[in-house]
Formats: structure tokens, sequence, C-alpha cells
């Protein structure tokens, strides 16, 4: 009846994917999160650290302004960037 802790939640979004990529690679897609909540950012840093050697791709879109909120969101080793220029007319 209780809420979860956060870090209870995290520790199960990560055993759940490290579980499923033993079977076969696993792709997360997560759209918009420019619009997320802070909790679900933290939650996409957690997974790339917890995962380690899982087949785990996980693939974020978001608007630019995402870089003034989290302006190491696509900073780091694991981590690409891949600006897209809006459709020609």
């Amino acid at each position: 009846d209780a809420p979860f802790a956060v870090g209870e939640l995290f520790w199960a979004v990560s055993a759940l994917l490290a579980v499923l990529s033993e079977e076969r690679p696993v792709v997360v897609v997560l759209e918009d999160v420019h619009w997320a909540e802070e909790t679900l950012l933290e939650l996409v840093e957690h997974l790339e650290e917890s995962l380690g050697g899982a087949r785990v791709l996980i693939v974020t879109t978001a608007r630019p302004d995402l870089a003034a909120r989290r302006p190491d969101w696509a900073a780091g080793e694991a981590r690409k960037a891949l600006a897209l220029e809006p459709l020609s007319p």
C-alpha cells in the first residue's frame, strides 16, 4: 500500500533489464525527455552506471532545451549526441 523507495525502483528496473539482456539485446527508447521529471533522468544515469556489460542500448530523444537543464546529458564515454536539423519544406 505504501510507495516504494526510489532506490528500490532504480534497482528493480536495472535488475529487470539485466535479466532480459541475458537472453537477447534490449533497446529502451524514451521520447521527449526534455519534459521528464528529474527522477527519470536520474534513472537513466543510474542504468548507465549499474548495467555495466549488459547488452542494453538506451536511446533518448529531447529538444535542445534539455542541454540548458542538463548540460552534461550527452557527455561521457558511453553517451553520444546526435543533432537533427528540421526537415525542409
